[in-house]
């Protein structure tokens, strides 16, 4: 048995409901990372493994230190998604200094830089110092880091590290090695969708999704940052400038909210189950891609950074410009352009690939003897009632309970209103 200890605000096992999870920020501000850290605990949950979890708090805060991990741990496993940024750097320093002073492996999954589309890797960037500092203190503990594509390799060469390892997103070994999409079958104004945005996607990527949704009426909004779940749950509005001037849903009165046409997830099986019945995705969010993708439904993504680029580019997701909106009419044009065999190319190749990463650090992972007859991880989900996906209040409540949850979120956010 190995003790293995992930990085990940809560277990992916653990069922929240949503005050709980707004009050304590357990999505880590953006529901996507359920996916990330789930996807890991998945491979490294062999039923045999001793797993537990630790959020980037209490090391920056300084309760866990590398002596309670050196006494608790046998190996401390970091999956990382966008962490090179100026907003990360205070836990990207904690973590240097926990990990240097470790006695016990640590291994580095799905890392990359965050940078905008005119940003250079060879550019001076205000946390240069935090990533060599991390990044050195992992290769002292780590033959090679995992990153997540081109682009951040490329930024870590730069910054002089060569032992540096591109496996893409962990999310994408949900699917094993057999590419989970089948086939392309026609989509039309009946069929299921969901579509995925912020309110940084463009005013063209705003009008596209109200088009698309008026035309399919079982298309779904599915956002996935923590303003979004005070909205649909307390109708707290979305006072960012960028909400209002891109025509993002940022009121309780929305048509997507008062017709019934949100969802958000806030864990990791309700967000699986519901994909696993729609017939397509599109948006801009590139774990709401993923998360469809690795159960079978087709998915567009439109790329708004090279941070989701190189993602995109690495697992062979179909990418498209947030300037060719204007260049199709509806999504079964972009539909239409999806590749599946470019898609399928190399597939099996990068979970390889993934694998023999973690056999290198020497980590006990389901996948050791060939495909398992059972995932430890998928019965646990199995064995256990998590909250459905969240709807929005003005759908699921009506007169003085609509009042009070609308009061509540007055009371509770005063500064939004």
């Amino acid at each position: 048995m190995s003790r293995i200890l992930i990085r990940a605000k809560v277990s992916p096992f653990d069922d929240n409901d949503t005050p709980t999870t707004l009050k304590k920020s357990l999505l880590g501000g953006n529901s996507g990372n359920l996916l990330f850290a789930y996807s890991t605990t998945r491979l490294l949950d062999t039923g045999d493994n001793e797993l537990s979890f630790i959020a980037d708090y209490r090391v920056s805060s300084g309760k866990v230190n590398a002596d309670w991990v050196n006494e608790h741990c046998d190996h401390l496993v970091l999956p990382m998604a966008n962490s090179f940024r100026a907003t990360y750097m205070k836990h990207l320093e904690a973590w240097a200094k926990l990990i240097a002073g470790l006695k016990v492996p640590c291994t580095v999954v799905g890392i990359g830089v965050q940078m905008g589309n005119k940003e250079k890797y060879d550019d001076p960037h205000e946390y240069d110092g935090a990533v060599k500092a991390f990044v050195s203190a992992v290769l002292d503990h780590s033959p090679k880091i995992a990153v997540r594509g081109e682009v951040t390799a490329a930024y870590l060469n730069h910054l002089g590290f060569k032992d540096v390892e591109v496996t893409g997103c962990p999310s994408m070994a949900i699917a094993g090695p057999d590419f989970p999409i089948k086939g392309l079958p026609g989509i039309d104004r009946n069929s299921s969708g969901t579509v995925t945005g912020s309110v940084n996607s463009p005013v063209a990527f705003q009008n596209f999704m109200r088009k698309t949704m008026k035309k399919m009426t079982n298309c779904y909004f599915v956002p996935q940052y923590n303003d979004d779940l005070a909205l649909i749950y307390y109708g707290v509005p979305i006072t960012r400038v960028k909400a209002e001037k891109h025509g993002y849903p940022r009121t309780i009165d929305d048509p997507v909210f008062t017709e019934d046409r949100a969802r958000f997830f806030i864990n990791i099986k309700s967000m699986l189950e519901f994909n696993r019945t729609m017939d397509f995705n599109f948006g801009s969010r590139i774990h709401g891609c993923i998360s469809n993708i690795v159960c079978g439904v087709p998915s567009v993504l439109f790329s708004q950074d090279k941070r989701v680029g190189e993602l995109a580019s690495y697992h062979h997701l179909p990418l498209f410009k947030f300037k060719e909106i204007g260049a199709f009419s509806s999504i079964e044009s972009f539909y239409d352009k999806i590749d599946l065999n470019y898609m399928r190319q190399g597939h099996q190749e990068r979970f390889e690939r993934l694998i023999a990463y973690l056999d290198a650090n020497d980590l006990p992972h389901i996948w050791k003897n060939g495909k398992p007859d059972v995932f430890p991880a998928d019965e646990k989900l199995k064995g256990k009632e998590f909250h459905a996906p969240v709807r929005a209040c003005c759908a699921e409540l009506q007169g003085a309970e609509l009042e009070k949850r609308l009061e509540l979120g007055r009371q509770l956010y005063p500064q939004k209103f």
